[in-house]
């Protein structure tokens, strides 16, 4: 990844091959980071790797999280999107700061033909 974009490297960027099964790679990615902003998939398969992502985060000492929580507010609905306030509730739990982005609905969601 580093040859593809040296660009980055050159300001500063780290890239790590992770597992997020294995939590002290997780660790080891996040070690001297202090914002993670998590893209992970953010369906019903997202929770643990968002979970993990946190516990790492947390370990590292990361300042401040940023799960993957695009679009529209949803932390009081259930059903397809309550996963995420399980994810809210695990980082109060873990007493990692975090950040929400509600971003609105994406265009391309909306405008199909």
């Amino acid at each position: 990844m580093e040859a593809s974009h040296p660009e980055w490297v050159i300001q500063g960027a780290k890239f790590s091959t992770i597992d997020y099964s294995d939590q002290p790679t997780l660790v080891a990615a996040f070690e001297g980071v202090d914002v993670v902003i998590s893209t992970i998939n953010g369906a019903f398969d997202g929770i643990q790797g968002q979970i993990a992502l946190a516990d790492a985060a947390k370990a590292a000492g990361v300042k401040i999280f940023a799960p993957s929580e695009y679009g529209s507010p949803s932390i009081t609905l259930g059903g397809g999107v309550g996963f995420k306030k399980k994810v809210h509730d695990h980082l109060q739990e873990i007493g990692l700061p975090y950040a929400i982005f509600y971003t609105g609905a994406f265009p391309d969601m909306m405008f199909r033909p």
